[in-house]
């Protein structure tokens, strides 16, 4: 269960627009709600579905790997997540990296290897069916 649900405003939003994105840093270690009730997939493959998150440097320098899991209520038939980065402070986006195939029986997770603190970072699902899942939340942890 994750420990807390990032809160700041996913980008590209009224809210977002209005009051900034508001990211918040990912700690080490700790399993955190990125994406909340998601019922579909991106409208591109760049577009974000839940709050940027920055990460803490590493105490050695090395780059951060983050573990995405996802959490539906229900079956998932397919599923693939884009997880995008911004060097701009969110005014852009690029995919910095897709999952493989998460979907299906068991749901697999996904990890994202050598991403670099000081970016801001969101995720979107490249691909989404939903079987009996009304909704998907996803929850990541970093390490």
């Amino acid at each position: 269960m994750p420990a807390f649900t990032l809160t700041g405003n996913i980008p590209g939003s009224a809210a977002a627009a209005a009051v900034g994105l508001q990211p918040q840093t990912i700690d080490a270690g700790v399993s955190v709600q990125i994406g909340t009730g998601i019922t579909a997939a991106a409208g591109s493959g760049n577009t974000p579905q839940t709050p940027c998150f920055c990460l803490q440097t590493r105490l050695d320098g090395g780059d951060r790997s983050l573990l995405i899991v996802p959490e539906p209520n229900g079956t998932v038939t397919t599923l693939t997540v884009n997880l995008l980065v911004s060097y701009d402070g969110g005014a852009t986006w690029q995919v910095f990296g897709t999952s493989g195939a998460m979907g299906g029986a068991p749901l697999q997770a996904a990890e994202f290897k050598n991403l670099p603190a000081g970016a801001l970072f969101s995720l979107a699902c490249a691909t989404l069916v939903l079987g009996t899942a009304t909704s998907l939340n996803l929850a990541g942890s970093v390490s």
